[in-house]
């Protein structure tokens, strides 16, 4: 993950390393220097005002910015996609060690005296899918049917 916000960031600085600096006298309000009008010509440029000089340079700077923040978006994107789904792969063991768990606890109700039904219904009200419910009961009743072939 380091390296890939390494790797954004170098790309944010390459406009910036490519924008033309301007010596600090370019920005004083005075003319002086080599300058041919207040703050332009000479070393500091363009001189005249230019709305299309202005937003030229400054529309380069927000497209790369722009397309920064997009880069940034989509690592983020893909940061959060693979943290989910790591968090799946590991939750897995669990739900199958909880399931040879709730057989254990489906056989002991049922060794008490509850019906199938009540136990099913106090497991849907307890969260458990129905899908989970009915691999249980189907394991446990492929258990009874060889046991009593066994026998």
């Amino acid at each position: 993950m380091k390296k890939e916000v390494l790797f954004v960031l170098l790309l944010l600085t390459i406009p910036l390393a490519s924008a033309q600096i301007y010596p600090l006298k370019c920005f004083d309000g005075l003319k002086d220097g080599d300058e041919t009008g207040i703050d332009c010509g000479g070393s500091c440029q363009p001189c005249g005002f230019s709305v299309s000089n202005i937003v030229s340079e400054n529309a380069a700077l927000l497209y790369w910015f722009i397309g920064g923040m997009i880069v940034i978006f989509i690592f983020v994107l893909i940061a959060m996609f693979w943290s989910s789904r790591r968090k799946k792969q590991q939750e897995q063991p669990q739900q199958q060690q909880t399931f040879v768990g709730l057989e254990d606890y489906v056989n002991q109700m049922l060794n008490q005296g509850y019906t199938h039904e009540q136990v099913a219904s106090w497991l849907t009200q307890h969260g458990y899918q129905e899908e989970v419910i009915k691999q249980t009961f189907a394991k446990i009743i492929d258990q009874e049917r060889s046991n009593q072939s066994n026998v």
